[in-house]
């Protein structure tokens, strides 16, 4: 089915000369790196804007300077029309699906935020609304397009390390970055799946795509062993006896990692913004060690972790039969040390990236994609499949630790 879509993508008329429209449901922090690289982009334009808080969107549109873009709360206004080629939907996870049908429906190219959905069916759904409308869809799967991930996969492909035998890859959240997924909406896996799908489903992406196939079979264990709800000394940060003394205090560390209109500033506690980070109306874990076996025989695994000391890091360690590599994703550096020769190669990337360009220099270089993929009529490199793929893992990976159990994963899983 895909390969069908492909060349049905290929050979209609598709190429688009003008600049290409572009507009954004959800006005969300995500929202916001997408916004600033539209504004430098010579090639699109934002056009629309949409989100259900009427004051938050246009406060939003007024923060970054999208005067000239269409403004709505309803979402059949800003799909109705021709104003809008494609929509970066960057909506809460578990609304992936009902906005996307909605947007293929109307004819529109979508980008959606990873992950593709919370449920395999839901991706599934997207799937066929996507085959149904002919349009392009592509998955927020940034990692691919950095630099630092890139020649990752130019080594492992030029073949260098040898054959590939295992590979360990970590996330370590800042303290910041941690307790905000404590307090917001992804502390509820109805509403995010999993700490994991809601983190790492680009991590997870990212290792199947370095390592040219699919895990088949999957383990995991984690748990909350943190932030604990015995620990909660009062619901919010507003009216906590604790609050001047506590590290994890609403605003201390975590304000970035939220949008908020002017009256959730007003009345933090009103819109549980403040929320203790050891309520007890979550149930996500705070660490988690995930094993993967993948249809190549290469084994990896895989951590997620709060409480790192420094801005939030990735760490990846590639052993092959030829040699070693060791990455860290924020500094851009990668060595090789190759097996009984002593030679060591040292690549540092930090030139190849832009300031301010998120996500390692990714969040620029997909958008780009995504906008010459309207304009050429082409598929993404992060298609749906990806997509999918992505979810089928995730989902695996929270079975595995909940029941306790490796879970395998047959090839049709991945099979839309």
């Amino acid at each position: 089915m895909h390969d069908a879509n492909r060349k049905m993508m290929e050979s209609s008329d598709m190429k688009i000369k003008r600049k290409i429209r572009i507009g954004i449901v959800g006005t969300g922090q995500r929202a916001t790196a997408f916004v600033a690289n539209l504004a430098s982009s010579p090639d699109a334009e934002l056009t629309g804007l949409c989100d259900t808080d009427e004051k938050r969107l246009h406060e939003f549109a007024q923060k970054y300077k999208a005067a000239g873009a269409k403004l709505t709360c309803s979402l059949e206004e800003f799909l109705s029309g021709d104003n809008v080629d494609g929509v970066v939907i960057t909506v809460p996870d578990g609304a992936h699906r009902e906005v996307a049908e909605k947007c293929f429906a109307a004819g529109k190219h979508c980008m959606i935020e990873k992950p593709m959905a919370l449920t395999v069916s839901d991706c599934k759904a997207i799937v066929r609304a996507k085959l149904a409308a002919n349009r392009i869809l592509q998955v927020g799967f940034v990692l691919r397009f950095t630099p630092f991930y890139r020649k990752i996969k130019e080594i492992v492909d030029s073949g260098v390390l040898g054959q590939i035998m295992s590979v360990s890859a970590s996330e370590c959240l800042s303290v910041g970055h941690s307790i905000s997924y404590m307090r917001r909406w992804h502390r509820k896996k109805a509403n995010s799946g999993s700490f994991l799908m809601a983190k790492c489903s680009h991590d997870m992406d990212m290792l199947c795509w370095l390592i040219g196939s699919r895990p088949t079979r999957v383990a995991s264990f984690g748990e909350n062993n943190f932030f604990l709800p015995e620990k909660q000394p009062a619901t919010h940060c507003s009216i906590c006896p604790e609050s001047d003394s506590c590290p994890y205090k609403f605003g201390r560390q975590d304000s970035g990692f939220v949008v908020l209109s002017e009256e959730q500033k007003a009345n933090l506690s009103k819109y549980d913004v403040d929320l203790c980070v050891y309520n007890n109306d979550k149930d996500i874990v705070d660490n988690q060690v995930c094993i993967l076996e993948y249809g190549s025989q290469v084994r990896a695994t895989f951590s997620l972790q709060c409480f790192y000391p420094c801005e939030s890091e990735r760490f990846i360690t590639i052993t092959g039969s030829g040699g070693y590599l060791f990455g860290t994703f924020h500094r851009n550096h990668i060595e090789l040390h190759f097996s009984g020769t002593g030679k060591k190669e040292v690549f540092d990337l930090n030139e190849e990236i832009n300031s301010g360009d998120g996500h390692g220099g990714g969040d620029s270089r997909f958008l780009r994609e995504f906008i010459e993929c309207i304009r050429d009529g082409r598929e993404p490199q992060s298609d749906c499949l990806a997509g999918m793929a992505s979810t089928v893992i995730a989902c695996a990976i929270e079975e595995a630790r909940a029941a306790n159990k490796v879970v395998v994963i047959p090839a049709s899983a991945y099979e839309a």
